[in-house]
């Protein structure tokens, strides 16, 4: 290629890349992989006739991914709509009493949200696919299991404006075991009226932002993204201890007050404090931050 060949091609994948990107994170609506994955046979065969013509390998490369934008332009918007389905599902009240919930909820891509506490054990209201949820729960010696797994896709219809969204609730008085994990998309979650003793939530691309309200004991929590943002909140004068990082980006602990001692940053209270928070942040490409209210 010509230099000016170069130039153009680089700028076609960055903004292939930022398309793919933007639609990852929900802010706009169209499914990618969904027209890919009827079409991808146009794409070899495009990159195929420019190789027999005497083209080159980039050029090849190129090519496709031209052919992805026009997909989406004058294909995808039409023929990617798929009516989601709404699902609630709580307990009934009849279920024995516990102490303890563990909930392990799997999202492929939604917009995830905390409301209550309310007076119900669980309750969980989310888009999903036509078929494509699944979800069961059982309590034994004093812990419920709550297990919820969703098929979403990334959200389709870029007229309609809609995006996926899961809700969350539980009951204030029973100590919170939370695992949730998102594709893509956003998740925020506003603790601070519950009893959180364990926290795992883990993004692929997108947003993920939690608010702890004062801890009751220990407190263990995991916040990570492969690309993305991480925005954790904590009380002002809770005991917290943080390790973690960005491999590339940007990390912001010490606007918490902060300091670091033996591979953590944490502060003085941490040592001898017998409610506390243990973070643990992470993020492979974006931003970290960590915040006091």
């Amino acid at each position: 290629m010509r230099p000016f060949g170069k130039v153009a091609a680089g700028l076609l994948v960055i903004a292939v890349g930022l398309v793919f990107l933007a639609a990852n994170l929900g802010w706009f609506e169209v499914e990618v992989w969904g027209i890919l994955g009827r079409f991808w046979p146009v794409l070899l065969i495009g990159a195929g006739v420019v190789v027999l013509t005497g083209g080159r390998l980039g050029t090849a490369i190129v090519l496709v991914l031209a052919a992805v934008v026009v997909l989406w332009l004058f294909v995808g918007p039409r023929s990617g709509e798929i009516a989601l389905q709404h699902t609630e599902i709580s307990s009934t009240g009849e279920e024995p009493e516990v102490s303890v919930l563990r909930a392990d909820i799997d999202l492929t891509a939604a917009q995830v949200s905390t409301a209550g506490p309310g007076g119900r054990l669980f309750y969980v209201g989310i888009d999903h696919r036509p078929g494509g949820l699944t979800h069961s729960y059982e309590a034994t010696a004093g812990t419920g299991n709550l297990r919820v797994n969703a098929s979403i896709g990334i959200p389709i219809n870029i007229h309609t404006g809609r995006t996926p969204r899961a809700i969350l609730e539980f009951r204030e008085d029973v100590a919170l075991d939370l695992d949730l994990s998102l594709t893509a998309g956003q998740a925020d979650l506003d603790l601070r009226r519950y009893n959180v003793e364990r926290l795992d939530v883990r993004g692929g691309a997108g947003q993920i932002k939690v608010r702890f309200g004062e801890p009751q004991g220990q407190v263990t929590a995991r916040a990570s993204v492969t690309t993305g943002e991480v925005e954790v909140w904590v009380p002002r004068d809770a005991a917290l201890r943080v390790s973690g990082g960005v491999s590339i980006g940007e990390r912001e602990f010490s606007v918490a007050g902060l300091s670091r001692v033996n591979g953590y940053w944490q502060d003085e209270s941490y040592g001898t404090a017998m409610s506390r928070i243990d973070l643990e942040l992470q993020a492979t490409i974006g931003r970290v931050s960590l915040k006091r209210y």
